[in-house]
């Protein structure tokens, strides 16, 4: 019968760059001994020849969370289907890692991978994609392509942080990676996969620094709409921008997502591709005049359609994803003729229609509809809200464009 201990390695290959051990759970089986490591991390010194952590500030918490991975290891090998003698070592170590005695995963990276593509086949491409790019930092940082949610302690956490600042990844892109790690523990602990002594994050401050200012002011806005431009593509850019302002901001992925057969009476209505909800926008002249210049055939503008043309067959990132990425670089051009001193991005159309909107005396919370925030689905418009003050309120927006504006 294999046994099992808590123990440290003390040899200083083992230390980690703050000088601490990982605790580790020993198994010696057939005379061979191997370890499977916890993601807990303690001086020397604060461990005892029993396998208990002493000294320590979180030594309580630990020791139930060292107790509770050993009594489920012991238990898993009590429940093996086969006679434990014949097991190789390997097999009982990859045994131990893969599933619990119930079947369920304790690889990390295989549910956010699950998660991920569950992401996908909802049509929340974008979302999605900051997992992949998740997943794919931590086999980076780990340099395996497994890791146990027992391993992904607080300790782990700014270690992870600590080595992509030393990489000059962004704090706030560190912080995007963290946050769906958050989510993905949310979920297996939604689902009953793992314990709720496992999260990390009730120890563990994600923090992030203040985003930029994304917002421009009517000036602005009327700077980028006049501003004569020299290339038909920063054009196409600029029209692009000025289309997702004249409708309600809408997000880039559901404009270039649109299809014809989602007009309805003047209307566009769509299930948001970042939330799934519903949502309805009044199409108005000034977006009517950008939209027949690029109308499609089944897309309301042909850009996807013009992109499915030369794309290869088996991409893997969204054709959308695209077109705002080649958008983008040519909005840093478009503000550059414009005479605005930011980098210019789609997101500006967005964040600017709602500073806008505030300071011509829109109601915070007419504004909150107007970007469909919150209530403001479209059942809960028929419902709660009267769809002709959200319209009212785009419509004062665009008149303020206008030389002689309407204060809202």
């Amino acid at each position: 019968m294999p046994k099992l201990k808590i123990v440290i390695r003390p040899q200083e290959i083992h230390r980690n760059k703050d000088g601490l051990f990982d605790v580790k759970i020993r198994i010696t089986h057939q005379g061979k001994t191997r370890y499977i490591g916890t993601g807990i991390y303690v001086d020397k010194n604060q461990i005892d020849t029993n396998g208990n952590i002493i000294d320590h500030p979180n030594a309580a918490k630990y020791n139930i969370k060292l107790r509770n991975i050993l009594n489920l290891y012991d238990k898993k090998i009590l429940d093996l289907p086969v006679d434990i003698k014949t097991k190789s070592m390997k097999s009982l170590i990859d045994y131990l890692r893969e599933i619990d005695t119930e079947g369920r995963e304790n690889d990390f990276i295989l549910h956010a991978e699950k998660f991920k593509k569950d992401l996908f086949q909802k049509g929340r491409d974008n979302y999605a994609i900051s997992f992949e790019s998740m997943i794919s930092a931590i086999k980076e940082f780990t340099r395996k392509s497994r890791i146990d949610f027992i391993k992904i302690t607080p300790e782990w956490l700014q270690d992870f942080k600590d080595f992509y600042l030393d990489k000059k990844r962004s704090i706030n892109t560190i912080a995007i990676y963290q946050r769906n790690m958050r989510v993905v523990f949310n979920d297996a602990i939604k689902k009953k996969l793992i314990s709720r002594d496992l999260y990390p994050f009730y120890e563990y401050q994600i923090r992030q620094s203040q985003t930029r200012k994304r917002s421009l002011d009517i000036e602005d806005i009327k700077k980028i709409r006049d501003a004569e431009l020299k290339k038909s593509n920063w054009t196409r850019a600029r029209d692009l921008f000025m289309l997702s302002f004249y409708m309600n901001g809408i997000n880039f992925a559901d404009l270039l997502l649109a299809q014809k057969k989602d007009v309805y009476k003047g209307r566009l209505i769509f299930n948001r591709a970042k939330t799934g909800r519903n949502y309805s926008i009044l199409i108005q002249p000034e977006a009517w005049e950008i939209i027949n210049r690029y109308q499609g055939n089944k897309y309301l503008l042909y850009f996807i359609e013009h992109k499915k043309q030369i794309a290869k067959a088996n991409r893997k990132v969204p054709l959308h994803k695209d077109i705002v990425d080649y958008t983008n670089r040519l909005l840093k051009k478009v503000a550059g003729e414009a005479g605005i001193t930011v980098p210019l991005s789609t997101y500006f159309a967005r964040h600017s229609l709602a500073s806008i909107a505030r300071n011509i005396g829109v109601p915070k919370d007419d504004i909150r509809s107007l970007l469909g925030h919150g209530e403001n689905s479209i059942t809960d418009i028929y419902i709660d809200l009267d769809l002709e003050r959200i319209d009212q309120a785009m419509r004062s927006v665009l008149d303020a464009l206008a030389k002689n504006p309407i204060i809202y």
